[in-house]
Parts: C-alpha cells; structure tokens; sequence
C-alpha cells in the first residue's frame, strides 16, 4: 500500500475516533443533565413556573423518563404552560403507564372511568386499577373496591371490595380506613367489633379526614369500643364540620339540642368552643344551659352581657337579670357581681343596702374579697 494513503486512513481513523469520543461525551452528559433537571422541573412547577418546567420535561419525557412524562400529563390535565388537554394527558400517562408506573396506572384509570380525553369504559378502568392495586398503589385499590362493592364493569364482591380495602387502609389510605371501620361496626362481612371500628375510624380521624373525625365521635357520644365521652366527641364533630362535613355538622346541632345531657357537659362544650375562636356557637350554647337553669352558665352569661363581649351587644340590664338567677341559686361569683351592679347602679337604681346584703351572702359562700367589699360599705 503506499505510504501516503496509508498515512492519509490512518488521519482519517483518528478523527473518526475523536468524533465518536466527543459524540458519546455529549450523550453521556446529555443524559446525565436529564437525571438532573427532573429535580430541577420539580421546582420550577412547585414555583408555578410552568412554562420553564413545560421546556424541562418535554425532552426528558420525549426520552422517555417516566417521571417527566407524569408532569406533561399534569400539566396538560391542569391547562398550566400548555392548552388545558385531556387527550394529551391521557397520552403522556399511558406512556408512563407502560413502563410499568402503578400510580400513571391508576391515573389511566381514571381518566377511563370519567372519560377525560378517552371513549369512557367503567370496564376499561377496572381492568387499569387492578394492574396498579397489583402493584400495590393505595388509590387504584381503593376505586376498585368501590367497583367491587357496586358491581359497576366487574362481578359484584363485597368480599373482594373488602379485601382492597384492607390493603389501602393498612397503607395509611385515610378513605379506606373509614370504609373499614364501617365494616367492623355495621358488622357486614366480619364480626362486629365497636373496638376496632374506632382504630380504623382513629387512624383517618389523625389523618384529619373528616369522616374518620365523625365516626369516632359518634362512638364516643354513645360509649361503644370504650367509654362514653361527650367532651372528645364534641372536639371531633366540630373538627369534622369544620370541614363542612355534612353528618357531622347534624350530629353536632343534635347535640347543641339534646336537653337530656348533663348541663356540667353542655357547659364545657360552649366553653371549648368559645375557647378556641367560635364564639357565637359558644355564647349560643350557654344561653341554652343558662336556659336550663345551670348557674355557672348564668354568671357567664351576665359578664358577657356586662362586657360586651362575645358578639353580644352590651347590657347591664341583662347581666343583672342573669347574675340574679345565678345568685338565688347560691353561686358566689354571681352574687358579688350582682352586689357591684348595685354599688354602680349599673342597670338597676343604685342601692347600698342590696349591695351590703350580696356582698355579705358571697362572703358567706366563701368568696373573701365580698368580705372585704361589704366591710367597706357604710
């Protein structure tokens, strides 16, 4: 071979393999900015950058990253840096969902079930929960116990909707821990048990869901799975109707109206309430006590009505009617507070000898400063 062409393929050679050395560098450093920017699209759409994480994701899920295909679906179902698009979400997540991705899975399901951007097929949709309940996703197992239980695009199982809906509950699904706690009280497919009703009704209720919330406390009202108390089962019906959950709001009102309670615990009920910033539930609620005849619930009723204070508009003259009531049963606070009204003429004509005798009557119901306040009157 002549020595020139063979100088001239070897050159040819060495910057051929200088080509591919720079050709594979920039794939590997391709890829590896890939893996990088997944975190960096993360950010971008927790800032509501959409249209930078829009310009991150697209290649990634072009390339196939899983997780970057889960954000165009995201941000075709939402309309965020791109037209709002079922269609297209539904083709980024079955992308994803075909790499083996239970929770795009469930999403296909989903989106199946409600016939976002596909023909909707209850069927379809039951076929997709089950691939991702296989795979243990939390959601999926739930709506196909759903589908179980009603029979809806498969053979009707409450056995198998039970089954579901264990394995959601026991991964901290808070829906699934109500539906079984519902289960275990009514009872249906188990042996009744109020004792275990009120652990799953427990787990969601300290998940904050408010139909845990409101389960709990209607066990707690009626002392089934333990000891009856009206106090924690007040906390959790207005924490669920908080929440503006319907039944528990009903069941709150039912409670406000049952006069067959102790008044001592109607009491700290409004007490609580009015404590922790609903102070209109709360005056409302001792107004019904006082109503009851509940003296400690009269003297508090008076010193709102002296104060102006609860959302109720000032008046002497209905805190001395309410410190009267309170005071002819005896209750020394109210008696003292009476005795000043009638030192002020505060609602009433002024009257030092009224004063003397209220004064003198808490003083000997133990209250010391009426002592002192009735020595200093002439």
């Amino acid at each position: 071979m002549n020595h020139s062409i063979w100088k001239l393929l070897t050159t040819v050679r060495q910057i051929l393999l200088v080509v591919l050395m720079v050709v594979s560098a920039e794939s590997v450093a391709s890829i590896a900015c890939a893996e990088g920017t997944v975190t960096e699209g993360e950010a971008a759409f927790e800032a509501e950058d959409y249209d930078r994480a829009l310009a991150i994701f697209k290649p990634l899920a072009e390339q196939g990253d899983v997780d970057a295909q889960f954000y165009m679906g995201y941000l075709y179902e939402l309309g965020e840096g791109v037209g709002q698009s079922y269609k297209k979400a539904f083709e980024w997540y079955s992308r994803a969902a075909d790499q083996g991705d239970a929770y795009t899975r469930f999403l296909v399901g989903v989106f199946y079930y409600e016939g976002w951007g596909v023909k909707q097929s209850t069927r379809e949709a039951a076929k997709h929960y089950a691939v991702a309940a296989d795979a243990g996703n939390s959601d999926a197992q739930f709506n196909l116990a759903m589908l179980y239980r009603s029979g809806d695009g498969v053979k009707k199982s409450p056995e198998k909707a039970f089954e579901l809906l264990k394995l959601a509950a026991e991964q901290d699904d808070a829906e699934a821990q109500v539906e079984v706690g519902l289960v275990f009280e009514n009872g249906e497919l188990v042996e009744q048990s109020y004792e275990t009703a009120a652990y799953w009704y427990g787990k969601a209720a300290d998940q904050g869901d408010p139909g845990g919330q409101a389960y709990l406390a209607e066990l707690y009202e009626n002392g089934k799975g333990g000891e009856k108390d009206l106090k924690r089962a007040f906390k959790l019906y207005k924490a669920a109707a908080d929440q503006e959950y319907d039944y528990a709001a009903k069941k709150l009102g039912n409670m406000l109206e049952d006069s067959r309670k102790p008044k001592t615990e109607i009491f700290l009920m409004a007490a609580n309430l009015f404590n922790s910033g609903d102070t209109v539930m709360g005056v409302n609620m001792w107004k019904k006590v006082a109503e009851m005849g509940d003296r400690d619930a009269q003297v508090v009723l008076g010193k709102l009505y002296e104060t102006g204070q609860g959302g109720l508009e000032q008046s002497y003259t209905k805190a001395l009617y309410w410190y009267e009531q309170s005071a002819l049963q005896g209750h020394p606070g109210a008696q003292n507070n009476l005795a000043v009204l009638h030192v002020t003429g505060n609602g009433t004509p002024k009257d030092i000898g009224k004063a003397k005798f209220w004064f003198e009557w808490a003083a000997r119901n133990g209250l010391e400063q009426a002592k002192q306040s009735a020595a200093s009157l002439k």
